[in-house]
């Protein structure tokens, strides 16, 4: 299923972690690095991604994961995943899609998803960068946390958002 957004993106499902797992290991770490840096330090970002995923790694990781992706007219630019569970698993888009409506179009996609897959609340552990975008959409948080990563404390944000049965506001 292709999605065209009001912007310049289109947002496909990916058909399986293997096909995309390189793309989104790579996409991930350019993400943490390139957008990061609004909330986490040089050492923070060398933490959460020293480098990409190598592409078995990458393809254990996504494994039975919903994924969306963005393109462009550059190629794959942001992904999203979600677990059966509801579990919000990644959130990244590379610089040049930040702030450009790709997350929002993928998000859009996702919760449409998770609404038809009647799936009662979505959950996440946010990063500090991401938490605004996920609060304008309805989620809240639950709790602070810190993260010994590689020796380093990262901070993100346990956060939850319930879903609406269709038809229900």
């Amino acid at each position: 299923m292709r999605f065209t957004s009001r912007v310049e993106f289109t947002i496909r499902q990916s058909l399986t972690e293997d096909e995309d797992a390189a793309v989104l290991s790579r996409l991930m770490h350019e993400s943490v690095h390139g957008v990061g840096v609004r909330g986490y330090s040089a050492e923070e970002l060398a933490a959460w991604s020293p480098s990409p995923r190598d592409p078995e790694s990458a393809r254990e990781r996504f494994a039975g994961q919903h994924i969306w992706l963005a393109e462009d007219v550059d190629g794959p630019c942001a992904f999203m995943t979600l677990k059966g569970s509801g579990y919000l698993d990644f959130a990244y888009a590379l610089p040049r899609a930040a702030g450009r409506g790709a997350a929002s179009a993928i998000y859009a996609a996702l919760e449409s998803w998770a609404r038809a897959n009647k799936l009662a609340t979505l959950t996440s552990d946010i990063s500090l960068v991401a938490r605004p975008f996920f609060e304008k959409r309805g989620w809240r948080v639950l709790r602070q946390q810190d993260n010994d990563v590689r020796g380093v404390n990262l901070v993100n944000f346990r956060m939850e958002k319930h879903l609406e049965p269709p038809g229900a506001m």
